[in-house]
């Protein structure tokens, strides 16, 4: 019995020994084994019917154009999107193609005309505009050749009835076109301080020539306003015809003296008062300056005994003789 007592005692005081080391270890649930699922074999879908597989191009943008002999054409800009990290979307064109009645009649490419595969737009609708650009009844093509958002680039395609399709007509920075004046204008940035506009008209022989300027530069005229220079051209060399200064006079007004070359010398001829704010403003009072009058050459009177060369004829050369009557 006593015997029995003692296993007892003994089987009681390992029980309680596991039981605390039990308690102090953590439990830890066994997870099941990740096992990987096969992948599904990627699925490449083929690129759309409109855009080129190989270049990635695709019909940008399409218009009709009417020629002469009551032609109408299609004229499409191929090209696509470009990108770069951290720059705004531009688009390029590297092809121009021309339709008539659904067959091809001319492909133009932008490698003929730039360094390069594709003439460059910051904006897609302005990558390529039809217009009538040389004023002969005939729509044109106009390209936008740069992504400068201020007088890009633009190069200039006429059609030509005798070569049936667009011939390279020329280029002009930041060029628009004016039907009613019949004038093309191209508005840029001479330099840092000087803003330039050319206004370029078509001789009787069709070529395009530069026929006025007018500069506006910021560091010869006030602190406000720039000083204003209009010129002319004649035989390729730019002539001053007017200038205009306009600043704040005493009373608070602004004022614009406008000169105008008279007798080959700049003079001031008159004043102009202006309302407004913003760069728009209209005159609203015109003060004309007098002028010094302007007495003509006259020759001295002849001394007695002095002959008065007649018309026509000079003290050393006379007159042509009028052709004899037969």
């Amino acid at each position: 019995m006593k015997r029995l007592a003692i296993v007892c005692a003994i089987f009681a005081l390992l029980t309680a020994c596991g039981a605390a080391e039990t308690s102090k270890a953590p439990v830890v649930e066994k997870q099941a084994p990740e096992i990987a699922e096969p992948v599904p074999e990627l699925e490449i879908e083929p690129p759309p019917d409109d855009i080129d597989p190989e270049t990635g191009d695709r019909v940008l943008l399409s218009a009709e154009a009417s020629v002469s002999g009551g032609r109408v054409l299609t004229v499409e800009g191929v090209g696509q999107a470009l990108t770069e990290p951290g720059a705004a979307v531009r688009y390029g064109l590297r092809a121009v193609r021309v339709y008539e009645n659904g067959e091809l009649l001319q492909t133009l490419f932008a490698r003929d005309f730039i360094d390069g595969d594709m003439m460059e737009s910051p904006a897609i609708e302005d990558a390529l505009i039809v217009r009538d650009a040389n004023f002969d009844g005939a729509d044109d093509i106009d390209l936008c050749g740069g992504t400068e958002r201020v007088a890009p680039l633009r190069y200039y395609f006429l059609w030509d009835a005798d070569a049936n399709g667009y011939v390279y007509g020329f280029k002009l920075r930041g060029a628009s076109v004016d039907p009613d004046k019949r004038e093309i204008t191209a508005s840029y940035p001479l330099d840092s301080s000087v803003d330039c506009a050319d206004v370029w008209r078509y001789a009787p022989d069709g070529s395009l020539q530069l026929a006025e300027r007018k500069t506006e530069d910021w560091k010869r005229g006030s602190e406000d306003f720039p000083l204003v220079e209009y010129y002319v051209f004649q035989d390729g060399e730019a002539v001053l015809t007017r200038q205009e200064f306009t600043n704040y006079n005493d009373e608070g007004l602004t004022v614009r003296e406008v000169r105008e070359v008279v007798n080959g010398e700049l003079k001031p001829v008159r004043l102009e008062i202006l309302e407004g704010a913003d760069g728009e403003f209209r005159v609203v009072r015109t003060e004309e300056i007098p002028q010094e009058p302007v007495f003509p050459d006259v020759a001295p009177a002849p001394m007695d005994g002095e002959s008065v060369p007649a018309d026509g004829e000079t003290e050393n050369e006379p007159a042509p003789a009028e052709d004899a009557e037969t």
